[in-house]
């Protein structure tokens, strides 16, 4: 198989699939995060954030890779199960998402609504328990738990978009799925452009910007694209050879790391649609190992990228720890070691809370998990 997607079909047992250097975009993207809110929430405890660059867009942008990577997944190992048995099981899908999804979700919910109620009002607790963390967000969710608003988009995304796959023809679901993806786009571009003011349409506005459902859909239709030309269903066709290009590649990179650089200095050009696009085409030719230009697997983005789920929900909690004993206790007057003390314990702390969710809480549902699936990502 020419791709990092390795495969073993085996009638009688689940099939694997790896993708070697995918746990390094996680790794990457979770750290975008844990340094976008330390930065943000410096200021909170009056700390000075670095003037050179504004590191608080960092956030957004990682976030963005986690969306575009988990339409690019999630849509790729369905279709390999329908394939294999010419249809998805549907039930066991939706319970492999409740048992990997929820207990880390609803155990930071709980906890940070008991821990600091005076942060949340009912409404958005009512909310984010019903899976609309994303509404409860542009309402007001208590900052250590506000990450959790982005797990809330996945849910909403992929409580409709696995059953456009009950179509038959692949090109009829790359179809439907740019029809979604411009109409949310009008949708977007149409509410950003509406002269009329107001309560609701600033709600509405900021409604969309925290439900980039778009990035997702890239993922979904990249996934589309890397399947059929994996499976030669579709004939390789000039555009397949351009994006796996080596100069193709080269640009890529170029412009993706020129734009988050941009970014940070005028984080006004930010715009998550084309950041998705530049992280869609370095996704697929990361999946191929054997002909992409950068290699992003080694036992530190590994294992990070095992953990990133809880480094994405947890990280806050030990962030506002350091901060508040960095103010407290912290007399050294160089901002160079504030920042090396802030920087390096927040890491730390959030990985070794990470990796304990991960061993002893998460471990327990994700064995659970394995067994309602037949294509088992390792």
């Amino acid at each position: 198989m020419n791709s990092g997607a390795t495969e073993n079909p085996t009638p009688s047992k689940k099939v694997k699939i790896f993708f070697p250097n995918l746990d390094g975009v996680r790794a990457i993207a979770a750290m975008m995060v844990v340094i976008a809110h330390i930065e943000s929430h410096k200021t909170d405890f009056s700390f000075e954030r670095f003037t050179l660059l504004n590191l608080v867009p960092m956030g957004r942008m990682g976030v963005t890779l986690f969306f575009v990577l988990s339409g690019f997944l999630i849509t790729y190992l369905l279709l390999v199960e329908r394939r294999m048995q010419n249809y998805i099981n549907y039930k066991n899908f939706y319970i492999r998402r409740i048992l990997r999804i929820w207990p880390l979700y609803f155990l930071v919910l709980f906890t940070g609504y008991f821990i600091y109620p005076r942060g949340m009002s009912g409404t958005p607790f009512i909310l984010s328990i019903f899976l609309m963390p994303n509404v409860a967000f542009v309402i007001g969710l208590p900052n250590v738990i506000d990450p959790i608003w982005s797990i809330g988009v996945e849910e909403q995304f992929y409580l409709i978009q696995p059953h456009l796959l009950r179509i038959k023809k692949i090109k009829t679901v790359v179809i439907a799925m740019a029809i979604l993806l411009l109409v949310f786009y009008l949708a977007k571009v149409g509410l950003m452009l509406w002269k009329q003011q107001g309560e609701t349409i600033h709600f509405l506005r900021l409604l969309m910007y925290y439900s980039p459902f778009d990035n997702m859909l890239l993922g979904s239709l990249s996934a589309l694209f890397f399947f059929n030309e994996e499976k030669s269903e579709f004939k390789r066709t000039a555009f397949a050879r351009m994006v796996f290009n080596k100069n193709v590649q080269l640009i890529t990179y170029f412009f993706f790391i020129g734009y988050i650089l941009a970014v940070l200095i005028y984080p006004k050009i930010l715009a998550s649609e084309l950041l998705a696009v530049l992280t869609t085409i370095i996704i697929l030719n990361l999946c191929k190992p054997d002909s992409s230009i950068v290699a992003l697997q080694n036992k530190g983005f590994n294992y990070i990228g095992k953990i990133s789920y809880g480094i994405y929900l947890l990280h806050k909690l030990p962030l506002f720890i350091i901060l508040f004993i960095s103010r407290k206790y912290l007399s050294l007057s160089s901002p160079v070691l504030v920042n090396a003390v802030i920087y390096s314990f927040t890491i730390i702390f959030t990985i070794v809370i990470a990796g304990l969710s991960y061993k002893y809480y998460e471990s327990y549902f994700l064995t659970l998990k394995k067994r309602f699936a037949k294509i088992e990502k390792v």
